[in-house]
């Protein structure tokens, strides 16, 4: 969990424009998540031993939303770094809203019994 959480970072947060500082603040945020869905999985969830981490599912999404918001016209690269960063927290927001409809709608369980 650790190396997918470093290797994650070094090879997106150089493309939004952030710095050595920021690199460091993004791994504190991505472990500080994976030990509060750690916690929520072993207390709540299905209580199984196993400890959360970062996903690759997500890099595709964030290097798209990374290209599409280098044309803009920025101040300086931290400037950049963090539009990037806050563009990405709302897509993870939505998409967990998005995510949570599904499943107590019961949709997903749907769509997964038709296939």
């Amino acid at each position: 969990m650790l190396g997918t959480t470093i290797l994650i970072t070094n090879s997106v947060v150089p493309l939004m424009g952030g710095n050595r500082g920021d690199k460091a603040c993004v791994i504190q945020g991505m472990l500080f998540m994976s030990g509060i869905n750690t916690l929520i999985q072993t207390l709540i969830g299905s209580r199984l031993p196993v400890v959360m981490g970062p996903s690759y599912v997500y890099l595709i999404p964030i290097m798209s939303i990374i290209s599409s918001n280098n044309t803009g016209n920025y101040d300086s690269e931290h400037q950049r770094f963090f539009h990037n960063i806050r563009t990405i927290q709302g897509y993870l927001i939505v998409s967990f809203f998005v995510s949570i409809i599904l499943v107590f709608n019961k949709a997903w369980g749907n769509f997964t019994k038709a296939l």
